[in-house]
């Protein structure tokens, strides 16, 4: 397996990150459960949509009538899903090490963490960077209306559409 690699040891610009989320039977990692994983790879700072990952874990044993609503998974899904320790090893695989951001990372990390030692006992601290986080720091003065991902996408995308209109005709995308 690859061993969590050190963002310190090449530009940002350079480093492969992961978009990681879960899907989980609940908030809490002391009794509730991932079923699923999405990522998506940034690639020399530019989003990679060939270099993803999205696995639905087999866990029908799982209760998601609390949850379903929120994710869309159902029974048959978990049903007919990866074995675990399989897509848990594939996933490894794919992140080969690199660092992974989220949003409130936290939570993601904690789940990970929880299902990777359970399931495969494997124990090795990924760098996590936390989009809550970061998002400030880079946007200080960004209008977001609240703290939430959907603020902040909202916030970003009124700046990039503005800033399109104030470019010279020349330069503005067209349809």
């Amino acid at each position: 397996m690859p061993s969590p690699k050190n963002p310190g040891d090449q530009l940002l610009s350079e480093c492969r990150l992961i978009v990681l989320d879960l899907e989980t039977t609940g908030l809490h990692t002391n009794k509730d459960q991932v079923i699923a994983v999405g990522a998506v790879a940034i690639n020399g700072g530019a989003i990679d949509l060939s270099d993803q990952f999205d696995l639905i874990l087999r866990r029908p044993e799982l209760d998601i009538t609390e949850t379903v609503l929120i994710h869309g998974i159902g029974t048959e899904a978990l049903t007919q899903g990866h074995e675990t320790e399989d897509a848990l090893l594939f996933l490894l695989e794919w992140m080969n090490g690199d660092p992974v951001l989220a949003y409130h990372s936290a939570f993601d990390q904690k789940f990970l963490e929880k299902t990777l030692k359970t399931e495969l006992g494997y124990t090795a601290n990924h760098t996590w960077l936390d989009v809550a986080d970061l998002l400030p720091a880079f946007f200080p003065n960004a209008p977001t209306g609240g703290k939430g991902l959907d603020h902040w996408l909202i916030s970003l995308v009124l700046r990039s559409v503005q800033g399109i209109t104030r470019l010279p005709m020349r330069l503005r995308p067209q349809n």
